[in-house]
């Protein structure tokens, strides 16, 4: 299964626990035994580690697994190396976590995560030159875009146009606003990709020089378009 159907199953555990159909003991017997047989797992799936992790880390945010469930495993050496491997993996993407990674960004592979940004990166810089706003359209629908997937879009479409010219600055808004009236953005995930143009801004400005004012310009021009509210203010 994908990602949706992964993220299904945590909140299929999450709703048998507080049904009462499983209690806290099963839960952790089942991931127990889940570490410790990784080492067969990956026979069939080659990245048992990575999603085996995921889970163990989306349970422990869940509180379906008690907060040493990652400690006691590797102290009593559950699955073996293997296990070990799941249990080293689990504790960095835990910590990744408390970091602020979001439950959007736990289900998706360094692959998948690899091949989006491509995917998107090679879109914007199609639509450039073909102004072809349909097309992107049909590209973001196939792509499945969770909330932080698409706010990660508008911020790169405003970056690939400060790197260019002011036409593709004008590019950049006419297609947000022709995404956000087809239904394929929304306005939250457009403040949202605003919000981390100005996060990263500083290291922008290596890069772009100007880019606190053009980032400015992007923010009055969206205001006007009705892209952004009147009231929105940026990050400090």
């Amino acid at each position: 299964g994908g990602n949706k159907e992964r993220e299904r199953v945590s909140r299929l555990l999450c709703d048998l626990s507080i049904g009462e159909t499983l209690t806290s003991e099963d839960i952790l017997v089942g991931f127990t035994r889940i570490v410790a047989q990784t080492e067969d797992l990956q026979l069939d799936c080659p990245n048992a580690t990575e999603i085996v992790s995921r889970f163990i880390v989306r349970a422990l945010s869940d509180e379906l697994l008690p907060p040493a469930f990652i400690a006691n495993g590797e102290r009593l050496r559950i699955g073996g190396p293997a296990g070990l491997r799941v249990l080293e993996a689990s504790a960095k993407l835990q910590e990744d976590v408390r970091n602020g990674l979001s439950f959007a960004h736990l289900w998706r592979t360094a692959e998948e995560e690899a091949r989006f940004k491509k995917e998107v990166k090679a879109a914007i810089l199609e639509y450039f030159d073909s102004n072809d706003k349909a097309e992107i359209s049909k590209i973001l629908t196939e792509l499945k875009m969770a909330s932080d997937q698409a706010a990660e879009f508008v911020r790169k479409l405003i970056i690939f146009a400060m790197e260019r010219t002011g036409l593709q600055c004008d590019m950049a808004l006419d297609l947000l606003g022709y995404l956000r009236s087809n239904d394929d953005i929304s306005d939250r995930e457009i403040e949202m990709g605003f919000e981390q143009l100005y996060m990263q801004l500083d290291e922008i400005a290596l890069d772009i020089p100007d880019a606190a004012v053009m980032a400015r310009s992007f923010v009055k021009k969206a205001k006007a378009a009705g892209l952004l509210f009147d009231d929105y203010h940026p990050p400090e």
